[in-house]
């Protein structure tokens, strides 16, 4: 792990009495035989070995009549730690394997850890026509609402990789000072919406947009089938050829923008980093394949409780590094490292808006 990571910890005082956050090289070096981006994120994706500790799936219903599913891990010991919900990226489920090895880092560490999913992804159930997006917060905030009603005295964190963390990155600055969160951190999160469509549209970026696009129209010509849509049959949906097609297609009508451009504008993240009042870590790398450098917020863009750790290296979802027992998540370290110092075990949740 970067010996960096104490240059983070003596840098956040300093950060909370300014007026805006702090951006930190965290000195990350890649492993050997990763150092490229594309084998940063393809190892990472389908290679990296993480354990699988056995988890209870559990269907949780949405506001507007539909479910979702919730993958809970209970460590053996740890009675007062915070509890922790993860994000998982586009796609993504509780079985990604980035999602697997922060629970598995986080439940050996005593914490209580919830995976929150996307509706309907990797097979899960469904009961109506929405699915979601790069800033439905909707079914964030109703789980939120619901830990902190079943067990009021445990402080909440969360994690969110990739569309995951715009996800919570906007819920946090929508809630400001009424968020129920202790302390957050956010992963390879796409601030530009459409800065990061375009990227995946060119070069190399197709290769990513056709692994991702093939696997999210299955996923939602399934839902249209069975629910219907305004303006897609479920061929239409697997015909789409870009991420934009689909966002213009089928995102933007269901979700009320006017287009894809709409969606892009309204839903990022990058522009709203400054309402947000909870303590938070951002860790991005400069070589990541899906979200290109230039989008990348600078500190007068962060509120004053924010650090990014803005790495040279470590793709997408990436940040594999050596370590005594053979290449291991850099990232996955210095998020539980962040966790421990900023959420102390006892400290008592925040007040959750409506509850």
């Amino acid at each position: 792990m970067s010996d960096a990571t104490p240059a983070a910890r003596d840098d956040r005082d300093g950060a909370a009495r300014a007026s805006c956050g702090a951006v930190l090289d965290p000195g990350f070096v890649p492993a050997r035989g990763l150092a490229s981006p594309h084998l940063q994120t393809l190892w990472a994706a389908y290679r990296r070995p993480v354990p699988q500790p056995a988890c209870t799936l559990e269907v949780f219903p949405t506001a507007d009549g539909d479910v979702t599913r919730v993958a809970r891990w209970t460590p053996l010991a740890g009675e007062g730690r915070p509890l922790v919900l993860l994000l998982h990226g586009l796609n993504g489920s509780h079985r990604s394997r980035y999602m697997r090895g922060m629970a598995a880092t986080l439940i050996a560490a005593g914490y209580e850890v919830h995976a929150l999913e996307f509706r309907g992804v990797d097979g899960g159930p469904m009961r109506g026509p929405r699915s979601y997006h790069a800033g439905f917060t909707e079914d964030l905030a109703s789980y939120a609402r619901h830990l902190h009603r079943a067990k009021p005295a445990r402080a909440l964190a969360a994690i969110g990789f990739s569309l995951g963390g715009n996800v919570l990155l906007r819920w946090l600055a929508e809630t400001g000072e009424d968020a129920p969160l202790a302390w957050a951190a956010a992963v390879s999160v796409p601030y530009d919406l459409a800065a990061c469509a375009r990227t995946l549209h060119r070069g190399r970026g197709r290769a990513y947009e056709a692994v991702l696009l093939r696997e999210l129209c299955r996923n939602t010509a399934r839902r249209v089938r069975r629910y219907g849509h305004p303006r897609l049959s479920a061929h239409g949906v697997l015909r789409c050829r870009s991420i934009v097609e689909f966002d213009d297609l089928y995102v933007a009508p269901l979700f009320g923008f006017r287009d894809a451009e709409d969606y892009y504008e309204r839903m990022s993240s990058g522009r709203i980093l400054k309402d947000i009042e909870v303590p938070t870590l951002l860790v991005q790398s400069e070589d990541d394949p899906l979200v290109p450098a230039s989008i990348l917020p600078g500190a007068e863009d962060l509120a004053p409780d924010t650090i990014l750790l803005r790495a040279r290296a470590g793709g997408h979802v990436g940040f594999i590094e050596d370590g005594d027992r053979g290449r291991r998540s850099w990232c996955d370290g210095v998020i539980l490292d962040a966790l421990t110092r900023h959420v102390p075990v006892g400290r008592g949740s925040r007040p959750v808006a409506g509850a």
